[in-house]
């Protein structure tokens, strides 16, 4: 028989005979005389439930999701009931072209003028006023189902929404795609949707299978609760300003300049990275500790552009006046042999890694692409190859390639004309 726990407490007090006396009159007798052969026992009658009853594209119901006690007789009800419940919305979505594994999230439910929290179980009620975050496409087709969009400024300004970037350095998801990033999180991800993905500087092509890396820009948007609550799982927020860490770029520039001024001898051969490898190596540590730390070395995008603007023209130009008489030299001793060495020493590498990417590693050509800008360090030619593809893909060939060039290109320069000299 089914009690309330004060009543349960007195039953389990009671001796057998007297026990069997308060069942027998419980029933009205239609059990007839009462006897018990063992000590009665109590178990508390519950009903549990599934914390979590969806994820991305799988959902529970019936028992998977909610168990009641046999006594209730509600367990099979209540499975047709979501059996029910969940096919009428796959085919209302289906009906409106929807992915129906879409998300899409309840912000805030307002009835009658009070707030409602918005949990899982929530049940919404006509006349409920709702603000609803997703893709612009599914929460306008789902218009036939939820009803009439309304002007509410003050129910929207109740909700401060953000725009903020997250430094990937949780090395749990690294080389994981966005869907297996978003099933780690769960439910911290709720209300938060991924904008951008910044890769060195460079915006990556989005998709359910893009692959995430330690050091990638996240642009999450929503809420700034949920967008905090995201960030923790995925790394660090970063708050740019508009202002220069002076400290930290006079600090680097400095190690790089007396790291270049350090030589050493191989046989005979005096070995030096010179200014420009030790910009290098500073740049590469600088980055390296920038990306463990996001609030050191912060510069302005404005600012970064400038440097990079005027860095780049003072090199050609000093290039040019240092050795624009000597080429010009060159060029007319041996005029059409030096330009077809040029060719050739650019071109060959070019089109024996296309064609080894292409028929023996089978590489996206667009990705090859990609890696062969970053192999020759030009961003020119980055910027080139995402024009023409019309895409961002070429972007994912070239982190590696980039590194590796200009490692290769600022080390092997000087050993080259080193050996050259020698000879």
């Amino acid at each position: 028989m089914a009690v309330d726990r004060n009543e349960a407490d007195n039953f389990m007090r009671l001796d057998k005979r007297s026990f069997a006396r308060a069942l027998q009159d419980r029933t009205n007798g239609l059990l007839g005389e009462v006897t018990l052969e063992t000590a009665p026992e109590a178990w508390p009658l519950k009903a549990l439930r599934a914390e979590k009853l969806t994820a991305p594209r799988c959902a529970l119901m019936a028992e998977a999701a909610h168990v009641l006690h046999p006594l209730g007789a509600q367990g099979l009800n209540l499975s047709l009931r979501d059996a029910g419940n969940l096919a009428d919305i796959l085919i209302d979505a289906f009906a409106l072209g929807l992915d129906i594994g879409s998300r899409t999230v309840i912000e805030r439910i307002v009835r009658q003028g009070a707030d409602i929290e918005p949990r899982l179980d929530t049940v919404l009620e006509t006349g409920d006023d709702i603000v609803i975050a997703g893709r612009t496409a599914a929460i306008v087709a789902a218009k036939p189902i939820i009803g009439p969009e309304i002007d509410a400024d003050e129910i929207l300004k109740a909700i401060p929404g953000n725009v903020l970037d997250v430094l990937v350095d949780n090395r749990n998801l690294h080389g994981r795609s966005i869907r297996d990033v978003a099933d780690r999180i769960g439910g911290d991800a709720r209300g938060v949707f991924l904008r951008a993905l910044t890769r060195h500087g460079r915006e990556a092509p989005l998709s359910a299978d893009t692959r995430i890396y330690v050091g990638d820009v996240m642009t999450l948007v929503g809420s700034t609760h949920n967008i905090e609550r995201a960030a923790k799982q995925v790394g660090q927020i970063v708050r740019s300003g508009d202002r220069t860490d002076i400290a930290f770029l006079a600090a680097g520039i400095a190690a790089g300049l007396l790291a270049g001024l350090v030589s050493f001898k191989v046989g005979g051969i005096a070995l030096t990275l010179g200014g420009g490898g030790g910009a290098l190596i500073a740049g590469l540590l600088c980055g390296w500790l920038r990306s463990r730390r996001p609030t050191m070395g912060a510069m302005p995008p404005a600012a970064q552009q400038t440097l990079s603007d005027l860095g780049l023209g003072g090199f050609i130009a000093a290039i040019g006046l240092a050795n624009g008489h000597a080429a010009w030299v060159a060029i007319q001793a041996h005029g059409l042999l030096l330009v077809g060495m040029g060719l050739a020493v650019t071109l060959v590498p070019l089109i024996v890694a296309t064609l080894f990417a292409y028929h023996v590693l089978r590489m996206n050509p667009v990705i090859t692409c990609g890696a062969l800008a970053g192999a020759m360090t030009v961003d020119a030619a980055v910027t080139g190859a995402c024009e023409i593809a019309e895409s961002q893909t070429p972007v994912l060939g070239v982190a590696v390639p980039y590194a590796v060039g200009n490692v290769v290109l600022t080390v092997l320069g000087p050993i080259i004309v080193a050996c050259t000299f020698v000879g």
